[in-house]
């Protein structure tokens, strides 16, 4: 939890630093998202120049098994993360006719997120959360005026409580061990309504 404390404390720094920016591309936008296959968050994207934006969320996931806890267990994950975005095509795009509605680009981004597993075994033994530090490459398209859907893949490391399997005497028990960074990589779909 040492972690956490810092986090309010970037986002103070970030969006003092950002008031004076005006945005002339990238567009400031709340949204309602769900992460795919189960979850919600709320989020907002600040806009911070041309093709820059800070993007601050909170969600609540939902999924079966994970590397990080169990894999035959039912995991509930509220998570809060702060992604920098740089949206490297939004002009491209724009000078070209297609729509940029909703900040419909291609982009390049980092994550920094804390999530807070429940509902697994061991939770009562210790809190374990895990921090993710992740490099993204992502597609964003507009599917109707205040509908997008997001499209990518990440790959880069986390810190946190990892599994062990230890014998028991000719049987093995599933139990958490020290934190540890390793490394975090995969795909992602996000549905989202703008508002």
């Amino acid at each position: 939890m040492k972690n956490l404390s810092k986090f309010p404390l970037v986002i103070a720094i970030i969006l003092f630093l950002s008031i004076n920016v005006k945005s002339q591309t990238v567009q400031s936008q709340g949204t309602m998202f769900m992460p795919l296959p189960f979850g919600i968050g709320f989020g907002y994207e600040l806009a911070l120049g041309n093709q820059l934006s800070l993007d601050i969320t909170g969600e609540f996931k939902s999924y079966i098994g994970d590397d990080d806890f169990a894999v035959d267990n039912f995991v509930m994950s509220p998570r809060i993360g702060l992604e920098g975005r740089y949206y490297y095509d939004l002009k491209k795009r724009f000078d070209s006719g297609k729509n940029t509605d909703n900040n419909s680009a291609n982009y390049f981004a980092l994550l920094i997120s804390e999530e807070f597993p429940i509902g697994y075994e061991g939770i009562r033994d210790y809190p374990i959360y895990t921090t993710r530090i992740l490099p993204k490459w992502g597609m964003r398209r507009t599917l109707s005026q205040n509908f997008t859907i997001d499209f990518g893949a990440y790959f880069g490391v986390k810190y946190g409580a990892t599994l062990k399997d230890r014998d028991l005497g000719g049987s093995a028990i599933r139990t958490y061990g020290p934190n540890e960074w390793k490394a975090a990589y995969g795909v992602y779909v996000t549905l989202s309504h703008v508002f």
